[in-house]
């Protein structure tokens, strides 16, 4: 009995352990490229001004139309959301990776008693 108590102990502190890395490892890469995305656009707001003057446009936003730069815009900011999707994931992961933990140290005192 004391072996299987041993074995269950064990998996269930790698679990906690594997979910802890994991949930961090999901919410620091999301705010990492977040924060990348979040440079993309600022950058590019600053590229295609309010007016239609094509002679005030940079050199590069000359040649691209206002909806297909609305579009990458538009794709950046789909992106920005998937990634806060992965940092939420991230958190629960974490989260319940601290509740396998808490369980492991419960179990362990009861049994070292």
């Amino acid at each position: 009995m004391k072996d299987r108590e041993k074995t269950l102990r064990r998996y269930i502190l790698a679990l906690a352990l594997g979910f802890i890395i994991l949930g961090l490892g999901n919410i620091f890469y999301g705010q990492y490229k977040t924060k990348q995305y979040w440079d993309v656009l600022s950058f590019s707001a600053d590229t295609l001004p309010a007016t239609e003057d094509t002679l005030s446009m940079p050199e590069i936003s000359k040649f691209v139309s206002k909806e297909s730069f609305e579009e990458q815009v538009l794709r950046v900011k789909k992106r920005i959301d998937f990634y806060k999707v992965i940092i939420v994931g991230g958190q629960y992961l974490a989260a319940s990776g601290g509740l396998a933990f808490l369980v492991w140290l419960i179990l362990s005192r009861k049994i070292v008693r």
